[in-house]
């Protein structure tokens, strides 16, 4: 029994210790680290711009901003995590309690949301 034991403790050190996570491999977050996206619209008199700033150590902002004529109907400012795994990012981010996850692809100066939104670099 006591065989059967170490070889299980030995099977999960080794399952442990040879599988990372593929993706951490890849992190290439100082490609984007300084960067500022930014998508606009407008429609019927509504402006609607949405942005995100990739910053240093992995945090990002995504703020959103809707404007009728000179007043502003919404707005809002999340705060998270990023990991560019090219051409993906993930943005995780919080805002008033609620936790959001955002994929993009980046291509170029162009970056497209899950939504078919495109951001473009500053």
């Amino acid at each position: 029994m006591k065989k059967i034991f170490f070889l299980f403790l030995a099977m999960i050190a080794i399952s442990t210790v040879g599988c990372s996570d593929d993706n951490e491999d890849n992190v290439q977050n100082e490609l984007l680290e300084g960067t500022f996206w930014v998508h606009q619209e407008k429609s019927n008199g509504l402006l609607w711009i949405e942005a995100i700033e990739f910053q240093r150590n992995g945090k990002c902002v995504y703020v959103y901003l809707e404007k009728s004529g000179s007043t502003t109907t919404d707005q809002g400012e999340a705060v998270g995590t990023y990991s560019y795994v090219p051409p993906t990012v993930t943005c995780k981010v919080s805002m008033d309690g609620e936790t959001a996850t955002m994929q993009l692809s980046v291509n170029g100066d162009k970056m497209t949301d899950e939504r078919g939104m495109v951001f473009e670099k500053q």
